[in-house]
């Protein structure tokens, strides 16, 4: 059975309308929460095509989530009205050879992604700008990155911009997906390509480990955590990235670099805390030094921290 938050992923702009959530409620800018009425409280940020949200006033969520809580339904119930827009019910069996048409098409359009990101200078001046130093060899430019939009039903080509793109590995190394950073104004600014597999697990490995690791939410945030702490650190790109990651074998040190969500659901931290749960109580891990490392500041990340530490 095909997963259907797999298959929803990039899609929640035409799934949600279809659903009872009215379109002027899918933008990455403050206003009304469709879900509590709060007046300025709530914005749709879609990160990595997730439909993640978030309220200062009922919390954060994704683009399930969301719905589940809209129309009272259970995870089940929800799946398989989801499943019905987007075209493969949940008791459908796809022919064996669907998933591998899937990953092949998937693979390959990650190929041609990489091959045309050929601009390091798009990346140098983005980071740039954001403030930060450090530079990753696995930060890839492209100068006229694509940018598609749902109309309807139909994927329709916005334009060419400037982009940061980012390989997404797998726990086990495997290539997934891809993660962009249009360095343009665009809602979403972030995207991230339909995976192989599965992206739970993994992410975007900034830096070669040694006896120690850290891992951190966006790109920016983790390049930021490596700049303070003087470690390597990977970007698992959102919270509930974080809750999933597998970190490699042989460390003797993991540092989890949370959000503080403290103004907003807690969710940085407690997804951080459930990984450092998780890993602890891993017999195969014992002996690995948990650090969770959280900012003072109430809204504050890493980068926020970094850019703090520059002023003053």
């Amino acid at each position: 059975m095909i997963n259907t938050i797999e298959r929803a992923r990039g899609r929640w702009r035409e799934i949600l309308p279809q659903l009872g959530i009215d379109t002027r409620f899918l933008t990455n800018k403050h206003g009304p929460c469709p879900l509590c009425g709060g007046r300025d409280r709530y914005r749709f940020d879609d990160k990595i095509g997730d439909g993640t949200y978030y309220c200062n006033g009922c919390g954060a969520g994704t683009g399930l989530i969301m719905i589940r809580k809209l129309k009272g339904w259970d995870h089940r119930t929800a799946c398989d009205e989801i499943d019905k827009i987007i075209g493969i019910g949940s008791n459908t069996v796809p022919a064996a050879a669907a998933p591998n048409r899937d990953a092949s098409r998937r693979r390959s359009a990650i190929e041609r992604a990489i091959s045309a990101a050929r601009s390091p200078g798009v990346v140098d001046a983005y980071l740039a700008r954001r403030g930060l130093q450090a530079r990753s060899p696995v930060l890839l430019g492209d100068a006229r990155c694509p940018y598609f939009v749902e109309v309807g039903k139909e994927r329709q080509l916005l334009g060419h911009f400037p982009a940061v793109v980012a390989p997404i590995l797998g726990p086990d190394g495997s290539m997934q997906s891809l993660h962009r950073i249009y360095d343009a104004d665009l809602d979403p600014r972030k995207k991230t390509l339909p995976p192989v597999g599965t992206i739970n697990g993994g992410a975007v490995r900034l830096f070669d480990p040694d006896e120690d690791l850290g891992i951190g939410e966006g790109i920016e945030n983790s390049l930021a955590a490596h700049e303070l702490f003087g470690v390597p650190v990977w970007a698992a790109l959102t919270a509930n990235g974080i809750r999933s990651f597998v970190p490699p074998p042989g460390l003797m040190r993991f540092h989890i670099f949370a959000d503080n969500d403290a103004d907003n659901s807690f969710d940085g931290q407690a997804a951080a805390f459930e990984l450092a749960k998780r890993l602890r109580i891993d017999k195969a891990r014992s002996g690995l030094i948990i650090e969770v490392h959280v900012p003072p500041t109430a809204g504050a990340d890493w980068l926020d921290m970094l850019v703090e530490k520059v002023v003053a």
